[in-house]
């Protein structure tokens, strides 16, 4: 009982943490400008955001900087793995005792 218990704790947290989530997805569509009144399934909201320059231009340099992390990020990553990979014994152990 206490398995079945401890899933439906995981489960009914996992619940609260992704029902606003949900809400937010599914008012979206809707061309009210409120949640909580909904009007019908529409694109409209999505259609001024995407037509607003401002908004377009933070999207677009938000995936730059993000690319540009992950590519940094990858080649050091990849660059430590290999520096790791060559130690001596003693120092790689310390080095994956850190990790």
């Amino acid at each position: 009982i206490k398995k079945i218990l401890a899933k439906v704790y995981v489960y009914l947290i996992l619940f609260l943490l992704y029902l606003p989530i949900l809400f937010l997805i599914i008012y979206s569509f809707t061309p009210a400008e409120t949640t909580g009144v909904w009007e019908g399934f529409s694109f409209e909201l999505y259609g001024r955001v995407f037509s607003n320059e401002k908004i377009m231009r933070a999207l677009l340099n938000t995936l730059i900087i993000a690319l540009s992390s992950a590519t940094v990020a990858t080649i050091l990553g990849t660059l430590g793995a290999i520096g790791v990979f060559y130690m001596k014994k003693r120092p790689q152990r310390i080095m994956e005792g850190i990790n």
